[in-house]
């Protein structure tokens, strides 16, 4: 079952200096099936945050569609939880406080907001820092706080903004093999955006490429590499020349 479905979305905005429009995207359809972890890649400017913001309900598309478990995407109640690249904690307040607020602005009581906080908190291994001020953590453990406070949401998918490009290369990959775990442990569908070919090859089910001229997708390529894998394999590095090679194409178009 397909539980996000992007239809020939389209996103424009006027050029006055041109007295025209400008395309962001157009016509761009991809589907991800239920449990699965996709990424998506590009080039700079191809569109992958106008995206995010229409997938999040945060704006509409110019023309085509967008659905979420069946359900027309119209505003931001729509089963997307968002990570972004910077952790946006609250330093006021606790680790704990933070993993309860979203959960406070739904109207959860206080007793259940509390187990939901610690149980993510447990499966991010961090409850032992839940008195915590967040200027007290290091830039990884603020990132899995981040994780663990929109997985509290129990959101449909979780889409994940480049949440790992703030941190240095070895926490990098530390968080790599975190996320993978959350995953398999949660069973959540995961849309990942990420620069980096390396990084959605070894995280990714499926990685759909955007390009240019159209800003649509170029390619949608099935990762079937075992799990956990190999940085260095032959069949590894020859999913990332492939996909270095088709964004290349679309740069040089």
């Amino acid at each position: 079952m397909n539980i996000l479905e992007v239809k020939n979305v389209s996103r424009s905005y006027k050029n006055r200096r041109k007295n025209g429009k400008k395309e962001i995207l157009e016509n761009v359809s991809f589907s991800i099936e239920e449990g699965k972890f996709v990424s998506i890649v590009g080039p700079s400017g191809c569109g992958k945050s106008t995206l995010i913001g229409m997938l999040a309900g945060l704006d509409k598309p110019t023309s085509g569609e967008i659905y979420i478990d069946g359900k027309l995407v119209v505003g931001p109640d729509n089963g997307c939880g968002l990570v972004f690249q910077e952790s946006s904690l609250f330093p006021w307040l606790t680790v704990e406080q933070n993993m309860e607020f979203g959960l406070k602005v739904k109207g959860i009581k206080k007793a259940q907001r509390q187990e939901l906080a610690r149980h993510y908190l447990n499966m991010v291994n961090l409850y032992s820092y839940k008195d915590y001020r967040i200027h007290e953590l290091s830039g990884g453990m603020r990132q899995r706080i981040s994780i663990a406070r929109v997985l509290a949401l129990e959101t449909k998918i979780l889409i994940m903004d480049e949440p790992f490009v703030a941190i240095d290369a070895q926490t990098q990959s530390m968080m790599h093999d975190e996320i993978i775990k959350l995953w398999e442990k949660t069973g959540k569908t995961i849309l990942f955006i990420t620069h980096d070919i390396n990084e959605a090859v070894f995280l990714s089910d499926r990685t759909v490429v955007l390009g240019f001229h159209p800003n649509n997708v170029k390619a949608s390529i099935d990762i079937d590499l075992p799990r956990p894998r190999n940085r260095e394999s032959k069949e590894f590095l020859g999913y990332v020349n492939e996909i270095r090679d088709i964004i290349g194409r679309c740069s040089n178009e």
